[in-house]
């Protein structure tokens, strides 16, 4: 070996040791594509190469090509058309002789994971069939944009008050959307930042559901993502899921979801080990128009992909890493549940008292507490949300607020904030199962220990705005659950 080669030999396994170096410590490779925040210098540029890219994609990308704009939104969900979504008729309308584009339409469309949600293993593909969803509309990004070195920025909204305002790239020109709710396109901010806040999904030690424990996924998808829809928009933009895939700031949003699912993993978190999960398939367009298979357990580690986050989140203080979950797999009792069969909420607070269930008959809040030990917890659990339509606010939730008292977001009897994203009847004709569980241990000893817990404890539900009168959203179900 000459001494040039040998140089070049020794550089070249150089490259390659470093490179196994940083995958090995969960890093990411030097030559990973970088996600940059929205915001960041090197974030704006992105969006400059974004924006013309999705007026390419809107205006000279032919209609029925998968790198067209209205392909990728229908990938998520397709609009519907008076009473039902009719994916079969827009394909046949869009494609009206045979087409290998019509096929993989007919693959792609309506496939988003996972709406309408369901308590069984479905819910587990959000995360993933998400990440693959944004990987490949990265690549077809690049083809339009005709720049292979665009990355898709992600946007922080839970960084701080000033983070919740829109970027101001998506208040104008081809990556606006006139219809947003109010205020989004003034610079206003889309909610307080205790509406925004991640860390109680990032603090789940599971990626699945356990119990009445949502698991990262469901936490994740239910909390912070459903509320940033249901904070942006309403019932034919970001709030409602058959229109959300038309607003260029969903791929900002997802970006987000994606680096927080990140974070949980570099954290410590673990994706299910199952064989039924990791095999998965869904099937996407890549940049050549061409359909692409990807399984969870190829998608599973954003190294795997190539690319990697300018920042990711820490952990919180509360988190502790478990073993994957078996679904249901923990034994709880309902302590109390509400009298009536549903709650139906208002354009003001709603007021319910939750009654003892025939097995806790006698059991005041207060023995509840004093019995739970260290090893288990009280969880406020509300299930099977539906709407007419999309409310265009989030509700947030109040354990035993004084009668008198007006809630004021997040005080001393504040619980957590909901929103209605997933439970449009007109889009999942029936009852939304992504049910909502927050842990109320802590702020249940606080109240007690103030005098604040009554013999039967009571919930109030907020809107936090003013909402759309025809939406008439419903709670099925809450109850308090000791798991």
């Amino acid at each position: 070996m000459s001494r040039v080669s040998r140089r070049s030999f020794m550089a070249g396994m150089a490259t390659v040791s470093a490179g196994l170096c940083f995958s090995k410590y969960g890093f990411a490779s030097p030559t990973a594509r970088v996600r940059y925040e929205a915001r960041t210098p090197e974030g704006r540029k992105m969006l400059r190469i974004y924006a013309d890219a999705v007026n390419n994609m809107m205006n000279s990308i032919k209609e029925g090509d998968p790198r067209n704009w209205i392909f990728q939104w229908y990938t998520h969900a397709v609009p519907p058309q008076g009473s039902s979504q009719n994916k079969a008729g827009k394909i046949n309308s869009t494609y009206p002789s045979p087409s290998p584009y019509k096929d993989l339409a007919n693959a792609m469309w309506n496939t988003c994971q996972a709406h309408p949600g369901t308590e069984s293993p479905v819910e587990d593909y959000f995360l993933p069939w998400h990440r693959m969803f944004v990987y490949y509309f990265e690549e077809i990004i690049r083809y339009a944009a005709k720049n292979d070195s665009f990355t898709l920025p992600y946007w922080n909204y839970s960084a701080g008050q000033n983070s919740a305002r829109i970027p101001e790239e998506f208040r104008s020109g081809v990556l606006s959307k006139p219809n947003r709710n109010p205020g989004v396109n003034s610079g206003n901010p889309i909610a307080p930042d205790f509406r925004l806040d991640p860390k109680p999904a990032l603090a789940q030690g599971t990626y699945s559901r356990d119990g009445v424990k949502q698991g990262f996924n469901l936490a994740l998808d239910s909390g912070v993502h459903g509320n940033v829809h249901g904070a942006i928009g309403n019932t034919t933009n970001m709030g409602s899921v058959p229109w959300a895939g038309g607003d260029p700031v969903f791929w900002m949003h997802h970006s987000n979801i994606d680096r927080l699912w990140a974070s949980w993993n570099h954290n410590g978190g673990k994706n299910p080990p199952s064989t039924t999960w990791r095999d998965k398939e869904f099937t996407f367009a890549a940049a050549d128009g061409k359909p692409a298979k990807k399984k969870n357990r190829e998608v599973d580690d954003i190294a795997k992909l190539g690319y990697s986050y300018d920042r990711l989140e820490p952990a919180p203080p509360n988190f502790r890493p478990a073993a994957p979950a078996a679904l249901l797999n923990a034994r709880f009792a309902n302590f109390a549940e509400a009298a009536s069969p549903s709650l139906a909420l208002g354009r003001g607070p709603v007021r319910l008292t939750l009654e003892h269930s025939p097995t806790n008959k006698n059991r005041l809040l207060a023995d509840e507490l004093n019995a739970l030990g260290t090893e288990r917890s009280l969880y406020l659990v509300l299930r099977d949300l539906q709407t007419n339509a999309q409310p265009g606010v989030l509700y947030d939730v109040y354990l035993n607020l004084p009668e008198n008292a007006s809630p004021k977001g997040e005080d001393a009897n504040y619980v957590g904030t909901i929103s209605f994203f997933n439970a449009d009847h007109a889009h999942t004709g029936a009852a939304s199962q992504q049910f909502y569980s927050f842990d109320v241990t802590d702020l249940a000893r606080k109240l007690q220990s103030k005098g604040g817990v009554p013999e039967k404890p009571t919930i109030t539900i907020a809107p936090a705005g003013d909402a759309a009168d025809e939406a008439k959203p419903v709670i099925g179900q809450i109850s308090l659950v000791e798991q």
